[in-house]
């Protein structure tokens, strides 16, 4: 049985639209449920571009392409995070695994292949967290010939699980207050990149709102690893400054193409050249956002200064 998709969708039409239209030209479409959860409007103008959303979904988008068709829409703002969460929790009582894609995701025509094959293939591999689609623009070694490798760090662009991994996180991160006073702790989440355990204590704070670094940190507690693709089968079109999440220069940082492969199913073990540059990659774009704050900042200066 083909695990259903689940796609959650805001106000962008334009993004939903591609997403929609590369997943419907997927290999094995026909063998898919699908399930969109439309979130609420948080302003009177915003429920303009919801209701234009919802129109398309119900009199445009290619959904007779699956084989089943699922709407949810909400009629409050609940917000990726909690959407997310309560979807995901949602199909997870009919369902014992599910992908999971955002609006403004493109997809090759091999992704739900591939996703089920991996889905199928890991199921039973207890270290295995989760299965991504996308694949983060990094440079694997040249020795290395397999199509897929291991890192500690989840991604939550185009992404499948298993109802047992996700019956596993806290998401209340009941035990942040002992993580705080553990640098040992700290250290060794951030293998997955440096940047994870600020997230979580902006997380925390109620500086951001992200189920992503939760669903992190419960696979850092777990010991656990997910799969990666070596040529990513999923670009993020959102990059441009339009959604909740992003600004224009993350294209910089994450932007990537997709390649028309299936990769090939193998037992796989971590490989420290592999987890050190997927770790170093995130590091490099910490610096890389601070240098470009720090140029941007100087250019307003100089301009001030000279317009004045």
């Amino acid at each position: 049985m083909y695990a259903p998709i689940a796609i959650f969708c805001y106000n962008r039409k334009e993004h939903l639209i591609r997403t929609l239209n590369t997943l419907s030209e997927n290999h094995d479409v026909e063998n898919s449920d699908i399930h969109i959860f439309s979130d609420g409007p948080k302003t009177v103008k915003e429920k303009e571009y919801i209701d234009d959303l919802r129109e398309y979904l119900h009199n445009d988008a290619p959904l007779d392409k699956f084989r089943s068709q699922t709407i949810y829409e909400s009629m409050e703002n609940k917000g990726l995070a909690s959407s997310v969460i309560t979807g995901v929790n949602l199909l997870f009582k009919e369902y014992e695994e599910i992908i999971v894609l955002e609006d403004d995701l493109v997809t090759s025509h091999n992704f739900i292949k591939f996703m089920n094959e991996a889905l199928s293939f890991y199921k039973s591999d207890s270290r295995i967290w989760s299965i991504s689609g996308y694949s983060f623009p990094i440079r694997i070694p040249k020795k290395y010939r397999q199509d897929l490798y291991l890192a500690y760090r989840a991604s939550s662009w185009g992404w499948g699980t298993w109802r047992d991994r996700w019956e596993m996180t806290d998401w209340l991160v009941s035990d942040y207050k002992t993580f705080t006073f553990n640098p040992i702790k700290q250290l060794l989440f951030n293998r997955g990149g440096r940047d994870l355990s600020n997230m979580l204590k902006l997380q925390m704070n109620g500086k951001i709102n992200s189920w992503a670094i939760r669903w992190c940190y419960s696979q850092f507690k777990h010991n656990k690893y997910t799969v990666y693709p070596i040529h990513s089968l999923v670009m993020n079109t959102g990059l441009d400054g339009s959604g909740t999440h992003s600004t224009e220069n993350d294209f910089d940082l994450f932007g990537t193409s997709i390649t028309e492969y299936t990769p090939k199913m193998i037992t796989l073990t971590p490989i420290r050249k592999i987890l050190k540059v997927h770790r170093n990659y995130f590091k490099c774009n910490i610096l890389y956002r601070f240098l470009r704050k720090v140029i941007k900042s100087i250019s307003l200066y100089f301009k001030c200064n000279f317009e004045s």
